[in-house]
């Protein structure tokens, strides 16, 4: 039995507006494509990219032997497989749109359809949240998704019509079918390289801005395991073991990340303060 001063913790606040049908179904699309296998055809899918993308790209160059030792002009073997290799292509790059379809409409639809906060540092349901991506101011984010979701995935939904419309060699080679089809080729990739930059840039800024708050990104991690290979092969690490004193490496280490962790406990607990704040007086209902 409970003690007579004990006192039962307070239920969770209630989300006001409740979620909608629309926010629920969105949640469980979002759980389900955040599943570890979906991460595994990602591996798969990007393997299967490059190795096609290679032979695209060795056909297009004629560096192949499909047309003999002459190199002829025009070789029936060469174009079919030269069509083929841009068809898988393509059937992969309108794959890679599609998987991440659900993640960008429903950050286009929290920034101009729904009624919940979307200020820096509020989730899809206007709550404070540490996600780096909810951080990034909305008139960014705005800017990110009209790239990623206009530009890049619609930009391949109408490639890929263009390589069904003009599905053969001779089609995709002569006018109109060469002009359509590298045009939204091209815009496809421009949007998404120009997307993915922005986003990049943003991200970078706010870790910049508030060091230790974020978790690093790709490049981040990319200059840490850097660090560490010439770390690990550099004698001067042995000299300063040595020199270290009563107190070891090991200790050190462990004594300094102690203090960040504890700082990084505070500053969060302040930046999450404000967050509740800013998040509850910028929401509204819910759709």
């Amino acid at each position: 039995m409970h003690g007579a001063d004990q006192t039962e913790a307070p239920p969770p606040p209630q989300l006001q507006p409740p979620a909608s049908k629309l926010e629920l179904a969105r949640d469980d699309l979002l759980l389900f494509m955040s599943r570890s296998y979906w991460g595994y055809l990602a591996i798969v899918h990007l393997f299967l990219i490059i190795g096609d993308g290679a032979l695209f790209f060795f056909l297009l160059m004629g560096w192949q032997t499909l047309c003999g030792p002459n190199f002829e002009p025009s070789c029936e073997r060469r174009d079919t497989t030269y069509n083929i290799s841009v068809q898988i292509l393509n059937g992969l790059f309108t794959y890679g749109v599609l998987v991440t379809m659900p993640w960008r409409l429903a950050n286009t639809h929290h920034l101009w359809c729904s009624r919940r906060s979307s200020q820096a540092g509020c989730d899809f349901y206007g709550k404070p949240t540490e996600a780096i991506w909810f951080h990034i101011p909305p008139a960014h984010r705005k800017g990110i998704m009209a790239l990623l979701l206009l530009g890049n995935t619609l930009g391949q939904f109408a490639n890929q019509a263009t390589r069904i419309v003009y599905f053969d060699f001779e089609l995709q080679a002569t006018s109109p079918g060469s002009i359509w089809t590298q045009v939204f080729f091209f815009q496809n990739f421009a949007c998404a390289f120009a997307g993915a930059i922005y986003q990049a840039v943003q991200e970078r800024r706010l870790r910049l801005g508030q060091s230790g708050r974020f978790p690093p990104g790709p490049l981040e991690e990319a200059k840490g395991l850097y660090l560490k290979w010439r770390a690990r092969g550099s004698q001067t690490a042995v000299s300063v073991a040595a020199e270290s004193g009563p107190q070891g490496p090991m200790e050190m280490v462990t004594a300094s990340s102690s203090r960040r962790v504890d700082d990084a406990a505070d500053d969060g607990s302040s930046h999450l303060d404000l967050q509740r704040v800013l998040c509850a007086g910028a929401g509204g209902d819910g759709d």
